[in-house]
């Protein structure tokens, strides 16, 4: 067993004071770097973590309350057919960046009021626009799909 005395030391006023304001500016620190990494987190089980799109769960809970409420929903599964050869012949990389790219293209063809979501592996969700618009900014004008089309590619990547 080992004994501790705890004897109170008197400090000088001007060492305590810059102890205790340090202490104080130090927790503030923890508070704001923990509020940071709780929003970090909130995010990372809210969204995709390679293509940064909402997450299969949210989506459809998203489509869900709409059922509930009584109100239409429709939406559409898109799925890469041949993307495990992209896989296979050029490797992760390549599959990893096709995902990116096609989350870019269906995040900028669909209306603002869509929330489009990976759904895992290559398949992704894009709900149908409640105002009654089409998926992917279809407007039934073939101008306006190809200029969206041509607008969503970042150059210098093909995809």
């Amino acid at each position: 067993m080992v004994a501790v005395s705890l004897k109170k030391k008197a400090l000088p006023a001007r060492s305590s004071l810059r102890d205790i304001t340090e202490l104080v500016e130090a927790q503030r620190e923890a508070r704001r770097l923990a509020a940071m990494v709780e929003e970090q987190l909130a995010h990372r089980a809210n969204h995709d973590d390679l293509t940064g799109l909402t997450a299969r769960r949210i989506v459809l809970g998203k489509l869900d309350e709409e059922l509930d409420a009584g109100r239409p929903a429709s939406v559409v599964f898109v799925d890469l057919d041949g993307f495990k050869a992209v896989n296979d012949e050029l490797g992760h990389l390549a599959g990893d960046d096709l995902l990116v790219g096609v989350a870019d293209r269906l995040t900028a063809l669909a209306a603002p009021s869509i929330t489009v979501g990976r759904a895992g592996g290559d398949e992704f969700v894009d709900p149908l626009d409640p105002d009654g618009g089409l998926p992917l900014g279809l407007d039934g004008q073939r101008g306006g799909v190809v200029d969206r089309r041509a607008a969503a590619r970042r150059p210098g990547r093909a995809v």
